[in-house]
């Protein structure tokens, strides 16, 4: 399942792929949306919340997910416990000073 943001400020959700179909509802710049199909004519079937409906390719940005690896999740979380650990110890000298 691919995701899409939305570039438009203003964007309806149609019930068909062209501009002349009905509006089901309007997306602003930022919704995202998901889609396990292709394009046809400029046009991509999405989920929006479980509402269904066509968007032009044209207003949309593809997001790819972030790919890890074990190398750098595991620097992440030592660099996260890390950080836990240094607040800890300030939170233990605010408590004493009190």
């Amino acid at each position: 399942m691919n995701q899409y943001k939305v570039t438009s400020k203003n964007l309806f959700l149609r019930r068909g792929p062209n501009q002349k179909t009905s509006a089901i509802k309007l997306l602003t710049r930022g919704d995202m949306v998901s889609s396990d199909c292709k394009a046809e004519n400029g046009w991509l079937y999405v989920n929006y919340h479980g509402t269904m409906g066509y968007l032009p390719m044209n207003r949309l940005e593809e997001k790819h997910e972030a790919q890890y690896d074990d190398d750098s999740i595991g620097a992440a979380l030592e660099t996260a416990l890390s950080n836990i650990y240094a607040a800890l110890d300030e939170l233990k000298e605010i408590i004493k000073a009190m």
